[in-house]
């Protein structure tokens, strides 16, 4: 869904979830200018991870259509430069996350095994020079209808925002996640 005003999701009970819950956001980041993985969520070797949400919004030198894709990979991505993204515990009891998130400013050097795409979708990176109004935020919600989350089920399988090498000259790229873990 393409919206140009965040959404907030409201769960209907008061009680606190028995999902220990996490999330991660990188703001205003600049990725290679033939950008593949710009952003990648990890999985865990002892706990299960299961992405709700992701959240992308990016800005350009100029305006102009490209591609965004949500994909899984069987193995990890290697090289390349990335940083790690903070993992935020939703109550401060929770445990430490064990999933890794990273972003991308220098492609990975070797894409992990691709399952296939998840998501896809044209977006107007918008010209960073135009009024905030003109920019829009793209979510995914995978818990909606019904539907099963994205599930990682150990460390070597990973989820990525993937921008298909189409060049983009001075993006700035904002990406948000949000998961779970769980044993089971």
């Amino acid at each position: 869904m393409v919206d140009n005003k965040p959404t907030f999701l409201v769960d209907e009970d008061d009680t606190d979830s028995a999902e220990v819950s996490y999330s991660a956001a990188v703001v205003g980041f600049t990725a290679a200018a033939t950008p593949t993985d710009v952003f990648t969520i990890s999985g865990s070797a002892s706990k299960i991870i299961r992405i709700t949400n992701i959240g992308f919004t990016a800005t350009a030198n100029t305006s102009a259509m490209k591609d965004v894709i949500v994909l899984k990979r069987s193995t990890l991505n290697t090289g390349g430069t990335s940083a790690a993204v903070t993992a935020v515990k939703h109550d401060s009891n929770d445990a430490a996350a064990t999933a890794v998130i990273l972003n991308y400013t220098a492609n990975p050097a070797a894409l992990g095994s691709l399952v296939g795409n998840i998501r896809a979708v044209k977006y107007d990176f918008v010209a960073a020079n135009l009024s905030s109004s003109s920019l829009r935020i793209l979510r995914w919600d995978f818990r909606s209808r019904g539907a099963k989350p994205l599930v990682l089920r150990n460390a070597n399988e990973l989820v990525a925002i993937n921008l298909n090498s189409v060049t983009t000259a001075s993006n700035l790229i904002s990406i948000n996640v949000e998961w779970t873990e769980s044993s089971t």
